[in-house]
């Protein structure tokens, strides 16, 4: 249901190092720079339902640097994959992303640290806000808000580099 998220979540994770031949960010881009280099393990505890406790989605991510201020994310959470896009451009930070069943995410920034914007796709659309967390060199925290309103559900995740 959310790889979507779990590939957000992990978009708060990179090195300065450079990554796959390209260069790292340059400018404010560097404030995703610690994402890239090694591979991310992010656990997602999802929504509870009917009194129980959601159940638990875990995904492998990693990221490379591509030129134009660009970040690659991919995530592999069985049985969905996906890739993010992040960018830095005129003062605002973008996220753009799809997965393999007919999802898709949009979100901006101000300040890399919560976005928001769209998700959709065959189910629908709802508004989605991402609020990430650098809790250590190693750990991400991120929480989620899906949708507004009494029907808003949220999700926490947490990833650390393998």
């Amino acid at each position: 249901m959310r790889t979507t998220a779990i590939a957000l979540a992990i978009a708060a994770l990179l090195s300065a190092a450079a990554f796959c031949g390209a260069d790292a960010a340059s400018g404010n881009a560097h404030a995703l720079d610690f994402l890239a280099g090694g591979t991310w393990h992010c656990t997602t505890h999802m929504p509870r339902k009917n009194g129980r406790a959601g159940p638990i989605q875990s995904a492998d991510v990693t990221f490379e640097h591509l030129s134009g201020n660009t970040l690659h994310g991919r995530f592999l959470a069985h049985p969905f994959m996906g890739d993010q896009y992040y960018g830095y451009q005129n003062g605002k930070w973008w996220a753009v992303g799809s997965e393999n069943l007919g999802d898709y995410i949009f979100q901006t920034s101000t300040d890399a640290k919560t976005f928001s914007g769209t998700f959709g796709g065959v189910h629908g659309t709802t508004h989605l806000v991402d609020s990430y967390h650098r809790a250590s060199v190693n750990e991400l925290h991120i929480h989620e808000v899906d949708g507004t309103g009494p029907g808003a559900s949220s999700e926490d995740t947490t990833c650390v580099r393998l």
